[in-house]
């Protein structure tokens, strides 16, 4: 059985995978059941109601596009990433941090991954 998404990656274009599939790398390294979807508020606007309507009774937490949220208003924070390969990545590592916060495996697996980190990076150079 499959288990249930904890994550989901959205993307408004196929074209868009090569960069979001760094979030998926991730998410598979860490084991974290997600999905993946191509979803245009744009081009498939009942799409995104439909999904937006639904993730919060699923369990997943939404996430609006990078201009909404760096012109958030005082008072909705969120967590603000880079674009491209590194944001893809860093989004993910987020995610799994958060769902650390709860979730003794989790955390363990993502403190396994940062102490890893770490001694990757030489003394010297």
């Amino acid at each position: 059985m499959k288990k249930k998404p904890l994550i989901s990656i959205i993307m408004g274009s196929k074209s868009d995978w090569p960069t979001m599939e760094h979030a998926a790398i991730i998410l598979k390294e860490f084991k974290i059941p997600h999905e993946i979807k191509v979803i245009s508020a744009h081009r498939t606007p009942k799409r995104m109601n439909e999904f937006s309507r639904q993730a919060e009774k699923r369990g997943i937490d939404g996430v609006d596009s990078i201009l909404s949220i760096a012109q958030m208003p005082k008072g909705i924070p969120v967590g603000t990433l880079a674009i491209g390969e590194a944001g893809a990545a860093n989004a993910a590592l987020l995610a799994i941090s958060i769902l650390g916060l709860n979730d003794k495996t989790i955390n363990a697996k993502y403190e396994k991954w940062r102490s890893s980190q770490t001694k990757s990076v030489p003394l010297k150079p």
